[in-house]
């Protein structure tokens, strides 16, 4: 049982438990919005839990149709008379007052006075879903015709014929040909020069002329407009607006198919070097099945590390989507973007692309950004409207109340922006539309989500920025916004060129890759800070002296052992120094009396000159 407690919808333990058929110790857990009133609980429906609403739902609607269907078989006899009197023929009898016993209950379910009533777009739902013999097809045609039945019902289902002829009688094959010639024509032709060009032919032809307000109702039939569209407007504008959308169904799990985009926001900052301003691009991933967005960037433009960001910010809950549809953006040819792709693709998430100029191939993500900007950015008062080209009013900022908030408040940081979107993306993930689900219930809801998982060890190898650089000495060094950051790789690497993924914003750490083809993962490398430009230079030269000096006293010493096997050069360097040996000899300082032992540094030196002729 179903009832209103003080504006609030509440259901009967007893009614869930034997129409719903839920569990009782379902039903039991619930604590919050229970009211006892004797021997009955009653439940608020706005605590009910989301899959149990679910099955209430499906349980009402399925109550409704069937109210409407035994209206439709059983219960047409009471409006039989009506019909019959109107002079409707015989074999349209029993087809008119069915629909007449239809429209009947379906103003009785919305009807005011009805306590449980239900709103039009809900019994529009159960309408469409009963497939009637030649049932409305749009909501507002339904809307119209519900208002009409409720002020007069025999005129809205009869329609009486007041007996005058009527112009579709007038009109033959002929006709109709000559009219959608002339309204296919490139020019563009409006109706009244239709009008007055095909009475002309049909004068001419012998045929009845048509009056301007036939023409019009004829021009203005869909089927005939979509016969037409193709070459009166053109190819482009036929595969934007005519063409049907892509032929796939809505998916059924989270992570099935996702889609992206980027569009430029309707806020002004100030570009990097502050000298202009510019509007900041996002780049968006939406989930299909439930409307959740699941990463995004921002940046000044739109760049393929914009892109791979928003990925990343995707992997970073653990997992990707099986497909991601995306358009023809400009960085998608580049080998950072290919190299990604490839990777993905090997995993088991690919990316697809949409054809040129078919953007409803990837209508989620546009639809996304028409309510974002539309709706959420509108609240500030920097807004710059929808779009550049708009001309509506309403899509457009009053520019005296703009120009006011820019100056007592300035443009906003990039900064500011940034947390300008997470404020509506919370905003949004909380909201219903069209009094559906929002979109973080219907992301919590899936319980057997479809989608790839991504470890922690995998983020590097696929998102992070990929070079290559050689190991000298034991260590690599990579250049990053024209600064050099050195790490110790080791000595085992000397020689070998690597792969280095790495991390612009944070450069503490990179991983280290084989360069073969799958990139075997080989380490990470911390930064080698203790160690200066200067320094590594410093110790290059004296290990480079070092070497030299070895060298040389290897080849004295093969001088002394093998003298037929030295150069000149090395023969005569060790001459020279056995002169220097022998005169050092000479040159040694004289002892003195008042020389103590031990410290040989107390008194100066004395040096006896050697005299050669001295000697006898």
């Amino acid at each position: 049982m179903k009832r209103i407690i003080k504006g609030q919808v509440f259901y009967s333990k007893t009614y869930l438990l034997d129409r719903v058929n839920l569990s009782a110790r379902t039903v039991e857990k619930w604590s919050q919005g229970k009211v006892v009133e004797g021997q009955e609980i009653w439940f608020c429906e706005e605590y009910i839990p989301l899959q149990s609403r679910q099955k209430i739902e499906a349980h009402e609607f399925s109550i409704r149709l069937e109210y409407l269907a035994s209206g439709f078989n059983e219960e047409y006899a009471q409006f039989l008379p009506a019909v019959a009197a109107a002079g409707i023929k015989l074999s349209k009898r029993e087809a008119i007052a069915k629909e007449w016993a239809v429209w009947h209950r379906i103003a009785k379910l919305t009807d005011e006075s009805n306590l449980q009533r239900i709103t039009i777009a809900k019994a529009y739902e159960v309408y469409s879903s009963l497939c009637l013999p030649k049932a409305m097809t749009n909501y507002w045609s339904f809307y119209r015709k519900l208002s009409d039945f409720r002020r007069n019902p025999e005129a809205a289902i009869i329609n009486a014929r007041t007996g005058k002829k009527s112009n579709a009688a007038k009109k033959t094959k002929r006709h109709e040909e000559v009219l959608e010639h002339l309204y296919s024509l490139p020019n563009k032709y409006k109706a009244p020069f239709i009008c007055e060009k095909a009475n002309e032919l049909f004068r001419m032809e012998g045929l009845k002329e048509l009056s301007y307000e036939t023409v019009k109702k004829h021009l203005a039939d869909k089927q005939f407009q979509a016969r037409t569209y193709f070459s009166r407007h053109g190819s482009k504008a036929h595969s934007d607006n005519q063409r049907a959308f892509i032929p796939f169904q809505k998916p059924l799990a989270v992570g099935v198919r996702a889609e992206m985009d980027g569009v430029k926001l309707p806020f002004k900052v100030w570009d990097k070097e502050g000298k202009k301003l510019v509007r900041p691009w996002m780049f968006a991933i939406i989930d299909t099945h439930s409307g959740k967005i699941t990463g995004w960037s921002l940046d000044y433009s739109e760049t393929r590390w914009m892109v791979v960001k928003a990925l990343k910010e995707q992997a970073k809950q653990g997992w990707l989507p099986k497909e991601i549809w995306t358009d023809n953006f400009s960085g998608k040819d580049t080998p950072e973007f290919d190299d990604l792709e490839s990777k993905m693709a090997a995993i088991g998430s690919v990316i697809k692309y949409c054809k040129p100029g078919k953007s409803q191939e990837k209508p989620f993500i546009e639809r996304f950004f028409g309510t974002f900007q539309d709706r959420f950015c509108r609240e500030y008062g920097d807004w710059l409207g929808m779009a550049i080209t708009s001309k509506n009013l309403n899509n457009r900022p009053n520019p005296d109340a703009l120009k006011a908030y820019i100056k007592t408040h300035g443009y906003p940081t990039m900064q500011q922006i940034r947390e300008r979107i997470e404020a509506m993306l919370e905003k949004y993930h909380e909201t219903s539309f069209s009094g559906k689900f929002t979109p973080q219930e219907l992301f919590a809801a899936c319980k057997e989500p479809q989608r790839i998982a991504i470890s922690e060890m995998e983020m590097p190898y696929l998102f992070w920025h990929k070079t290559t650089a050689k190991v000298n000495r034991g260590l690599l060094r990579i250049e990053v916004n024209k600064q050099e950051h050195i790490y110790k790789a080791g000595i085992e690497f000397n020689g070998q060129s690597l792969v280095v993924r790495y991390e612009p914003e944070d450069l503490s750490e990179v991983y280290l890759f084989a360069d073969d083809e799958a990139e075997t993962h080989l380490g990470v490398l911390m930064q080698h800070g203790l160690i200066s430009r200067n320094t590594i230079k410093d110790i290059g030269e004296a290990d480079r002296n070092n070497r030299k000096d070895r060298e040389i006293e290897e080849a004295k010493a093969l001088a002394l052992a093998a003298p037929h096997m030295t150069s000149k050069e090395i023969l005569s360097l060790v001459e020279d120094e056995a002169e220097e040996e022998l005169l050092s000899f000479a040159l040694l300082p004289a002892k003195q009396e008042t020389r103590k032992r031990g410290n040989p540094f107390t008194a100066p030196a004395t040096l006896k000159v050697w005299d050669p002729n001295g000697i006898n």
